[in-house]
């Protein structure tokens, strides 16, 4: 692969990041506004947080410093593994450990509350669950692109409040009660 085809592939990721964040929002207003179909919402919200963390991940390795076929050996994967690459503490690409192990946190929550909207049909998310989720992905936004990315979506997606009620979910479903210690630094 070229260093330009390299190039053309990282604003590519940038571009899935940004737009998967813009339909990730789309979707959480969605759950949060139509609670008949809170599940079907809350559902596409998990699956596509999920598609959003590794377009971030896979920006993160082909916007390093690291050799181009690092780069491309290392941006094959699930979130899973890509999340692994980005936080590790040797051979790094995320040189302060207190940001490597925030992200890691973060992406970590994403694919544990992403992989139960995909795999669990007996499980619907909660509205914390999804604030959580669009809170960590409005952090990589802001990680990644500063205010300015921020700045040009809606007001309206991005200040969106949440009811007072995060933990109501549809009557009748289980609800997922995971433990993810998001913020336990």
């Amino acid at each position: 692969m070229t260093r330009k085809e390299l190039n053309d592939l990282k604003n590519e990721k940038k571009e899935n990041f940004k737009n998967g964040l813009k339909d990730f929002l789309e979707e959480y207003k969605s759950a949060q506004n139509t609670k008949n179909s809170f599940k079907r919402h809350s559902d596409n919200c998990g699956n596509q947080a999920r598609k959003v963390a590794e377009a971030f991940c896979r920006y993160i390795i082909l916007d390093s410093d690291k050799p181009d076929g690092q780069k491309k050996n290392e941006i094959e994967g699930t979130l899973s593994t890509l999340l692994e690459k980005v936080t590790r503490s040797s051979n790094v690409y995320i040189d302060n450990s207190r940001n490597r192990d925030v992200l890691k946190k973060r992406l970590k929550g994403i694919l544990d509350i992403g992989n139960e909207a995909s795999h669990d049909n007996s499980v619907v998310l909660t509205t914390y669950d999804l604030s959580e989720i669009k809170n960590s992905l409005l952090f990589f936004s802001e990680y990644l692109f500063g205010i300015n990315f921020s700045d040009n979506m809606s007001k309206e997606d991005l200040n969106k409040t949440d009811s007072d009620d995060d933990n109501e979910s549809p009557k009748g479903v289980v609800v997922a009660k995971l433990a993810i210690p998001f913020f336990n630094w």
